[in-house]
């Protein structure tokens, strides 16, 4: 009985095998069908973006339809562009068979405001936590990244923690998660971390400023001359650097009306003088023109150079033109207007105002106006009082603009004939007024232009 039961068993098991190897083969040679094809079955894009789905791997003509066109439209060919926030699906259909995929649209970050564009970390270690506010707000991916471009000086965790490391200029990068494209930066300047390394020389070196500002007066974009006094006899060797990662900017030693020069370097970097040398130094960017990049606010060293070793080290502080500039305007504007004075009379007050300061023209040849060693170029005229016809205008435009209330304001060395060049024209209605502080003179007054004595010091600024 019992081995029957077992024969019985091993029938019905060996039975069920067959069966299950025959629905099998059936199965494994039935022609295959189609799967539900497209590349992708779900897919999440943001406004403004484009996709193409394929069929099998392919784009397909067909008849594609997007059930909602106003979030996500689609051409004959698969072709999805994102149009607004919101869930469609997208439908193909090849021949007899259809396809889909259900399509997500998310608002996009459209814009990145750093909470600072520039920051100043004066010393090692030093960290500032880096925020951004994105727009528009309803922005479905808030995530952002942070990226040094130059760890070396100064490194950012994930969640924007920047920390300093050693002297130098370099941008954290900001950038949208959402689809890595928007970005903005903020410019680091690290300053603090180590103290340039004075080498010994068989010279000796003393370093004046020539100008007759401070020895802090230096500003983007703006070089001063520097007196050299030295018994180092080879002009060849000297140079100079800055630190910081601070770019140098120089115009060149170029040939001042009160310079008696001696031999000037081929490169015009260097020119030997009577007691030494002269050299123009000054701050700029490396990059665009901008002049906020490589220029820190924190202190900065110039280096003198001698055969590349350092043989002296001036510290200095470095102002941003444009924002002095503006700042000099507010004053003027400021010291000059009175409660009840209409825009007209305003300007009339500014240049009563800068009058007063016995503003100096530049001295003209008749072929090129005069520069002088000794003195701040009119590009520094908050601190020289010097101008020619372009100088003027150009500043009394921009009083106009912080006045406010003219309808036009016009630049008349650019805008106006040339024997109106000097002057400023500023527009309310019907009437128009012309402001200028530069005499109807020939630039300047060349007279007798006095050469510096560099063997006598004392009224030169010396900061080494």
């Amino acid at each position: 009985m019992y081995q029957r039961q077992k024969k019985n068993a091993r029938y019905y098991i060996i039975k069920h095998f067959v069966y299950l190897f025959i629905f099998c083969c059936i199965i494994w040679f039935l022609p295959s069908r189609p799967q539900a094809a497209t590349n992708v079955t779900r897919k999440t894009m943001y406004i403004g973006d484009s996709y193409t789905l394929k069929i099998n791997g392919k784009i397909r003509d067909g008849n594609w339809t997007s059930s909602n066109p106003r979030i996500a439209s689609v051409t004959g060919k698969g072709r999805i562009r994102a149009k607004s926030n919101g869930r469609t699906t997208i439908t193909a259909q090849i021949g007899k068979k259809k396809y889909h995929c259900v399509i997500t649209v998310r608002i996009p970050v459209q814009a990145i405001i750093p909470n600072e564009g520039w920051v100043d970390l004066d010393g090692p270690k030093k960290k500032f936590k880096l925020k951004a506010t994105l727009y528009p707000q309803n922005a479905y991916n808030k995530k952002l990244t942070f990226k040094s471009t130059d760890e070396s000086i100064a490194i950012v965790s994930k969640n924007g923690t920047i920390t300093a490391l050693s002297n130098g200029t370099c941008k954290i990068k900001i950038t949208a998660a959402d689809r890595n494209k928007l970005s903005r930066y903020c410019y680091v300047c690290v300053t603090g971390c180590t103290t340039p390394v004075i080498q010994k020389s068989d010279y000796k070196y003393e370093v004046y400023l020539l100008d007759g500002l401070d020895k802090d007066d230096w500003y983007s974009d703006n070089s001063r001359v520097i007196y050299i006094k030295t018994d180092n006899p080879d002009i060849n060797s000297l140079d100079w650097k800055t630190s910081n990662g601070v770019y140098r900017y120089s115009q060149g030693v170029r040939r001042f009306a009160d310079v008696n020069y001696l031999e000037i370097r081929d490169d015009l970097e260097v020119a030997r003088v009577d007691g030494g040398y002269i050299m123009s130094i000054g701050f700029s960017d490396p990059e665009s023109g901008d002049t906020l990049f490589g220029v820190c606010k924190g202190k900065n060293y110039i280096n003198l150079m001698e055969n590349s070793k350092c043989v002296a080290s001036i510290p200095c502080k470095i102002k941003e033109y444009e924002t002095e500039y503006k700042k000099a305007v507010k004053e003027i504007v400021r010291q000059s207007s009175a409660a009840g004075m209409d825009p007209f009379e305003r300007m009339q007050a500014a240049v009563d105002y800068i009058e007063k300061k016995h503003p100096r023209y530049l001295a003209n040849d008749g072929t090129y106006l005069y520069t002088f060693a000794a003195e701040p170029s009119d590009e520094l005229w908050f601190k020289s009082w010097r101008f020619d016809s372009l100088t003027t205008p150009t500043i009394l435009c921009s009083i106009a603009k912080e006045i406010g209330g003219f309808d036009k304001i016009s630049n008349l060395y650019y805008d106006g004939n040339w024997s109106e060049h000097w002057y400023a024209r500023v527009t309310i209605g019907n009437q128009s007024k012309d402001y200028t502080f530069c005499p109807d003179v020939s630039t300047g007054d060349i007279g007798e232009i006095q050469k510096i004595n560099f063997m006598d010091t004392s009224k030169m600024t010396k900061i080494y």
